[in-house]
């Protein structure tokens, strides 16, 4: 069948060196969908898991920030319950650092899971630096209710689910 209208399929490039290897980002035609979004940062991602490199240059600029807490001041300055609470939260060992777990100083497979899972939602595009996320343009939070052997409890997926409701978190 032949159309009167020509047909034209846009399908936005990324720089990331590493895109090429994203095969399953072309499978599912992320790129067509760049075209209409590449996210927003007014969505905010709660990532809950084991813990994120937030060092990544993968993730500059896409790390929520708490805006009513003082960085390494001591204070529960915005009176969550939660001190220094300024990228996310450590349900695990109840701190602010949400740097993955580790077991025993290895870095094993659940070290980097909840990196490559925050990757996967939201890495940078257009960096000229390792891959692209599906909404490259969101914000990530991360929770970290996993510890170093993949561990948790329900009870801390509950309060990591009640923080990232508080904080107006979209996704989940």
């Amino acid at each position: 069948l032949l159309s009167a209208f020509p047909i034209t399929v846009f399908a936005a490039k990324v720089d990331d060196p590493l895109f090429q290897r994203q095969w399953n980002l072309r499978q599912t035609h992320v790129p067509a969908a760049w075209d209409i979004t590449m996210g927003d940062p007014s969505v905010l991602v709660a990532v809950i898991d084991a813990g994120i490199d937030t060092r990544n240059p993968d993730f500059k600029g896409a790390l929520w920030t708490n805006r009513y807490e003082v960085a390494d001041n001591g204070i529960d300055d915005d009176g969550n319950g939660y001190i220094d609470d300024i990228h996310g939260w450590n349900f695990q060992d109840q701190t602010p650092s949400t740097l993955p777990m580790r077991v025993n100083g290895q870095l094993d497979e659940t070290y980097g899971h909840g990196t490559a899972v925050a990757s996967i939602i939201a890495a940078r595009a257009n960096d000229a630096f390792g891959i692209a996320g599906v909404a490259p343009k969101v914000t990530i939070m991360p929770l970290v209710v996993l510890n170093g052997d993949g561990y948790g409890s329900n009870i801390l997926l509950a309060e990591a689910i009640r923080y990232a409701t508080a904080k107006k978190a979209r996704v989940m």
